[in-house]
Parts: C-alpha cells; sequence; structure tokens
C-alpha cells in the first residue's frame, strides 16, 4: 500500500471518489462478518453463552439481530473513527483497521477452536 496516497489529493464528489484504505476496511468488515457468523454458531450450541456482558444484555434483551446490530455499530464507529484519521494521518488510520482486524480474527480463530473442540462439525463426512 502506497503511503502517500492522500485523500486530500483525490478528485472528485464526496461520494464518488475512493475512500482511503478501502482494502483494509473491506477486510476489516469481513472479519467481523465470520466473528458474527462464529457467535451464531456457538450460541446455538448447548454449552456456550455469549461471555461479552454489554452483548448478553443486548442479546437477552433483543435477541439475536439485535446482537447484530449492536456488533456491526461497533464495526461502523472503527470504520468512521478510521476514515476520520485517514484524512490525516493515513499511517496512523491504516493500523487501526489492521489492530481491529486482527484482534477480531484472533476472537474468530479461537471461536473455531471452540466449536471444534467441544463437538462442533463443519462438514458432515
Amino acid at each position: 500500500m502506497n503511503d502517500s496516497e492522500s485523500p486530500s489529493e483525490e478528485k472528485g464528489h464526496f461520494f464518488t471518489r475512493k475512500l482511503p484504505l478501502e482494502t483494509a476496511t473491506c477486510v476489516f468488515i469481513l472479519v467481523s462478518a465470520f466473528d458474527v457468523f462464529m457467535t451464531f454458531i456457538l450460541l446455538n450450541m448447548d454449552n456456550f453463552r455469549e461471555s461479552n456482558g454489554i452483548a448478553n444484555w443486548i442479546l437477552t434483551k433483543f435477541g439475536f439481530r439485535g446482537m447484530v446490530y449492536f456488533k456491526f455499530a461497533l464495526v461502523l464507529v472503527v470504520v468512521v473513527i478510521s476514515q476520520f484519521i485517514a484524512t490525516r494521518q493515513i499511517k496512523t488510520a491504516r493500523r487501526l483497521l489492521y489492530a481491529g482486524s486482527f484482534i477480531t480474527l484472533c476472537v474468530v480463530i479461537y471461536s473455531i477452536y471452540l466449536f471444534v473442540r467441544y463437538g462442533g462439525v463443519f462438514f458432515e463426512q
């Protein structure tokens, strides 16, 4: 990725120009979607519950749909903050998105481990 790219150098209308860090943003959103997917799978198994207190309260009060809205509202906050930071410091914004992707990926990998460890099967043989 080119660190010299600056959003202020791009021409065009706000809604038609390319966003800074599109790839990093897409990776973060994709990994976050996998997190929601794995959360759904684990919560539908008998021996798992949501360990995040706020997310558990939302799950209890609003169901899984509320949980999805909550998780993607958090994703939206991170993406908006990173886009704002990218207007001034693109390297910092990139690091924020990569750190968020890495942390969320660790959660996804741990969720997959729990799923496999406690009898989940991805593919029937």
